[in-house]
């Protein structure tokens, strides 16, 4: 399924590649809001198919992060 974003910010790093396998609480990418950092975790276990947003994109709350499968 899909990974939302729980802020507004900035994109930082995509911390995976597409196509690894994680497991539910492994660090998948970091966004910047407010000059804080914070770490997206994988919500489940599964393989990362794919990011719907690249390095510095600016992105909203509830946006689509990436997609596990």
């Amino acid at each position: 399924g899909d990974v939302p974003s729980p802020l507004a910010g900035k994109v930082v790093s995509l911390d995976v590649a597409p196509g690894t396998a994680v497991k539910a609480g492994d660090q998948i990418l970091t966004l910047e809001a407010m000059k804080m950092n914070t770490i997206i975790y994988a919500p489940s276990a599964g393989t990362l198919t794919a990011f719907c947003v690249n390095a510095g994109d600016t992105v909203q709350e509830g946006q689509a992060l990436a997609k596990i499968g």
